[in-house]
């Protein structure tokens, strides 16, 4: 998780696999959705911190490589939709903002969260092509190695969802 995060360009190659900028832009999403539920679980159980904070500061990774993504020209690059992938920070970085501050909001803004990550990924999980479609990737983007990547972006963030979704619902983290 933390590998494909930190270097999604390398760790298929641990697989001798060939990825393309498209698979590679996923991978790097996919290990900041799996940091997500590390940083959740970690922060819930084995941290004085609450479930409010612990999510909000989950969400840094992904907000960090959503945003260089869009800077350096990657997610464009890759053929993502770019009004997408700003609305796409734009709702992660609330929700992290609303955690974080401890605003009076932070409940809600999780459960919008859930709801967002859930629909999102779940499409990317069982109608990938779909997802990538949805996303603005071009037919001719969207190797068998990207359409794997896809699938597994979708089962981590229905993770995610699952597990957010449980915890601000106040579901005892030990259960």
């Amino acid at each position: 998780g933390a590998y494909s995060y930190l270097a999604p360009n390398k760790s298929m190659r641990l697989y001798n696999i060939t990825d393309d900028k498209l698979s590679t832009l996923l991978t790097e999403a996919t290990g900041g959705y799996f940091l997500m539920y590390a940083i959740t679980a970690y922060g819930v159980l084995f941290t004085d911190m609450s479930t409010i904070k612990a999510i909000g500061v989950a969400q840094i990774p992904i907000n960090v490589s959503n945003l260089r993504n869009i800077l350096n020209g990657e997610a464009e690059s890759s053929g993502c939709n770019m009004p997408g992938q700003w609305v796409n920070l734009a709702i992660t970085a609330f929700a992290a903002y609303a955690c974080l501050s401890g605003a009076d909001y932070a409940t809600t803004a999780v459960k919008a969260l859930t709801v967002y990550i859930g629909l999102a990924t779940t499409q990317f999980r069982f109608a990938p092509e779909a997802a990538l479609k949805t996303w603005g990737i071009d037919l001719k983007d969207r190797s068998p190695v990207a359409i794997f990547e896809a699938k597994s972006l979708g089962q981590l963030g229905i993770i995610n969802a699952v597990l957010i979704g449980a915890l601000v619902s106040n579901v005892d983290a030990y259960k």
